[in-house]
């Protein structure tokens, strides 16, 4: 399909398994996009609203671990919480241990919450893509609340082991379907 110059709107209606990947190629760069897509990892466009020669939509995941991935400047993972907590933060270290970013949630309900991580560090930097471990403290009235951690994992295929569904992911490894807690 050739479209004119201009303003377009493309919308996708129905709903794509977990392990779908929707490429956008561009013949004709646009000089500028937006790309709102929930559920979606997007690739492609610079933060300045610019795009490569195609935009990709991924699906993420998260499921029970302790890995945030970094990619594109971005990120993010979760906490599930069994009760309420008066304070929630997490921190991110590098692979050497140190501290590379500290981010309180504040007080958070019970059940599955997100954090999401832009990439910058507590000295004021920009952290490298990559995998970074996290932590989380989680207390009510004081007393600890035990959280339990949700590493977040871009799909990229989906297999069938020992009778069960695998998802096969950059961040979190081979995770199982009933591992998974949310399709972000």
């Amino acid at each position: 399909m050739r479209l004119a110059p201009g303003s377009h709107e493309l919308e996708a209606r129905g709903s794509m398994p977990a392990s779908d990947t929707l490429t956008l190629a561009f013949g004709d760069v646009p000089q500028r996009t937006r790309v709102r897509a929930s559920g979606f990892k997007v690739d492609g466009v610079r933060d300045d609203g610019r795009v490569e020669q195609a935009v990709q939509l991924s699906r993420v995941v998260t499921a029970p671990g302790s890995d945030v991935l970094l990619q594109s400047g971005a990120g993010s993972a979760g906490v599930e919480l069994p009760a309420a907590a008066d304070q929630v933060s997490v921190t991110i270290r590098g692979a050497a241990g140190e501290i590379i970013k500290t981010i309180n949630m504040g007080a958070q309900d019970a059940g599955i919450r997100t954090f999401r991580w832009d990439g910058s560090t507590d000295t004021g930097g920009r952290a490298k893509d990559g995998i970074y471990t996290f932590e989380v403290t989680a207390t009510q009235a004081g007393k600890k609340v035990d959280a339990v951690k949700l590493g977040a994992g871009v799909v990229q295929s989906v297999s069938l082991g020992n009778g069960d569904l695998q998802l096969n992911t950059i961040g979190l490894g081979a995770v199982s379907i009933g591992q998974v807690k949310q399709i972000l």
